[in-house]
């Protein structure tokens, strides 16, 4: 909150929505009189943008297993489509579809060179992680139920984390506590 600049000059009650890169955490601040009071935390230790990045690291190998039937299991190909996989997720973000272009990835075991050419919108990304972003959901409405808060008294929500830039997440917010964050 105070690197967001709110001061604390003012009665506030603000909510804090932090999707990292592997936790998820949500946290209800007081914020008054220059003190910033934690009223309650709620979160998931291991949901985090890494699940969102894997969702589509998975459609990639599924794409391959159905196009050359082989599987990949080496470490520097694993790494080359997740990279992939994590700049098409922030690219998801700016762009309704993007193209996941990972040429000469390995070769099957007759040799046949394993190219990578798939083009992902942004509502397949959101249908796939669907699930993912619906998990947040609990610990939203906990931490505002251990405040002993409505939603109503909530009066600013700050996105905290890289993950918070899919316009899926921020929808959630939004339509969830009725401001925007």
């Amino acid at each position: 909150a105070m690197a967001y600049g709110l001061s604390g000059d003012e009665d506030s009650t603000i909510l804090v929505y932090d999707l990292g890169g592997g936790t998820f955490d949500v946290s209800i601040l007081d914020i008054g009189a220059g003190l910033y009071e934690i009223k309650s935390t709620a979160g998931i230790n291991d949901l985090g943008g890494v699940d969102w990045t894997q969702r589509i690291a998975d459609e990639i190998h599924r794409i391959i297993e159905d196009e050359y039937n082989t599987t990949i299991s080496d470490s520097r190909s694993e790494q080359r489509i997740f990279e992939e996989a994590e700049e098409a997720k922030k690219e998801l973000s700016n762009s309704h579809e993007t193209d996941i272009i990972i040429p000469f990835l390995s070769e099957t075991e007759d040799g046949e060179t394993i190219n990578v050419n798939y083009t992902v919108t942004r509502e397949e990304f959101e249908n796939m992680t669907a699930d993912l972003l619906e998990e947040t959901v609990q610990p939203l409405e906990k931490s505002i139920e251990d405040a002993g808060i409505k939603k109503a008294d909530i009066d600013d929500v700050l996105l905290v984390g890289g993950s918070t830039r899919m316009p899926q997440v921020q929808n959630l917010v939004k339509n969830k506590l009725g401001i925007h964050p």
